[in-house]
């Protein structure tokens, strides 16, 4: 009946609002235990982090602060190396980028860390995490 000015119940092609059940978000025997070695403060070496301090109060007291950046993505990656320091992850600290690449310079010279540069991209940077390898590997 085109043309025909009825009225036309709606109600019983739309269905009632709801919204879905909560997941239950704690996941049983997914978690992988790590054995480390060592002292650290929290995940980090101690090592590490003490070399990471010298290094800064000579040059640049962000590369602590980087560094710290730097060990949270290692985790939150579980332990995949190179990382990338993206300009996203800068941003949602409140930091910038030359304050990002003076403090990866500190590190890298300090011989914590790896650094690959690109042209227009994030660095890949590759942590030092064996102190062994620190001290065969120093660039003082």
């Amino acid at each position: 009946m085109i043309g025909s000015k009825s009225k036309v119940d709606v109600t019983k092609y739309s269905w009632p609002v709801s919204l879905p059940e909560k997941p239950n978000l704690r996941a049983v025997g997914t978690r992988r235990r790590i054995w480390l070695e060592g002292e650290f403060f929290g995940p980090i070496p101690a090592w590490w982090l003490i070399q990471a301090l010298r290094a800064g109060i000579r040059k640049s007291y962000g590369a602590v602060f980087i560094g710290l950046l730097l060990w949270r993505q290692y985790w939150l990656e579980r332990q995949k190396q190179p990382l990338k320091l993206t300009g996203a992850v800068l941003k949602k600290f409140g930091l910038e980028k030359r304050f990002a690449r003076h403090a990866l310079d500190t590190l890298e010279k300090a011989g914590l860390i790896y650094v690959q540069k690109f042209n227009y991209r994030s660095p890949q940077i590759t942590i030092v995490t064996e102190e062994k390898d620190y001290f065969y590997g120093r660039r003082d």
